[in-house]
């Protein structure tokens, strides 16, 4: 048996940053390994500066999500306004940057993709016997964090409580299973109805990276991603391997009317 942090994740917008190419900015269907450190980070109050404490939260922490609604993708056009570069000037805030030179300012076009009503749960577990940030500090820490939690990005709020807690299991798929589902209680629904039937798009799987308690056997694909952070300051990544295993989509009578996850709301 193994002890293994679980807590959810679910707001009405959410951003999984990819690689980015030009003026596109897409999301993955699923949180990426950075975005779950840099949650955990700032429940911690760690500053995104602070690269040595970000390390030590990193070194041995891993991550299983298990991707309950996937939403609904939504893309945003943007138009923005910036200062062009200039040697030896840095501006520390938005309205910095517009003061100056505003007869200079630039415009600049970009593509930001959105999952709307997607639903997370998510296991984190060490691998070292003495981490850095035990996972009874991280469970507080998520409780009572330091700084605003987000799903990627700031205008991405949590709008559930991420209700942490520690659990015994052989694997996180297992201690992912043995979760409560979050319930509904609104009017028009039924006492206790699960808030998973009542949002878009079906369930997806189990996303995870080394966990031995689940094995290469139980893996029907896996994927190399640059999601794995060096340096927040220089925006460096490093590969890591991540596996993937389908699971049941057909568990609520509702997914028949739901939309389909790759059609898009502009």
């Amino acid at each position: 048996m193994r002890s293994f942090l679980l807590f959810r994740l679910y707001g009405p917008l959410a951003s999984w940053g990819e690689i980015a190419v030009g003026e596109v900015r897409p999301s993955a269907l699923q949180p990426t390994r950075s975005a779950l450190l840099g949650l955990l980070g700032a429940a911690l109050g760690l500053r995104r500066d602070d690269e040595a404490a970000l390390a030590d939260l990193g070194r041995s922490l891993h991550f299983a999500v298990l991707v309950e609604r996937v939403g609904v993708p939504i893309m945003d056009y943007h138009t923005t306004q910036v200062m062009p570069p200039q040697r030896g000037r840095t501006t520390l805030t938005r309205s910095d940057q517009l003061r100056e030179r505003r007869h200079a300012l630039a415009t600049i076009l970009s593509r930001r993709d959105y999952r709307c009503d997607a639903l997370y749960d998510v296991a984190a577990w060490h691998e070292e016997a003495e981490p850095a940030y035990p996972l009874p500090r991280l469970a507080a820490a998520l409780d009572r964090p330091a700084f605003s939690l987000y799903l990627g990005r700031k205008s991405c709020p949590l709008a559930l409580p991420v209700g942490p807690r520690i659990v015994e299991s052989e694997s996180a798929l297992s201690a992912l299973k043995g979760r409560p589902a979050p319930t509904l209680d609104v009017p028009g629904a039924r006492r206790g109805a699960s808030l998973s039937a009542h949002l878009p798009g079906p369930r997806l799987g189990l996303f995870w990276d080394g966990d031995p308690g689940l094995g290469k056997a139980a893996a029907e694909s896996r994927t190399v991603r640059r999601d794995d952070p060096v340096s927040s300051s220089r925006r460096i990544f490093q590969t890591r391997a991540e596996d993937f295993q389908a699971l049941d989509r057909s568990d609520s009578a509702e997914d028949s009317d739901v939309v389909e996850p790759d059609t898009p709301v502009v």
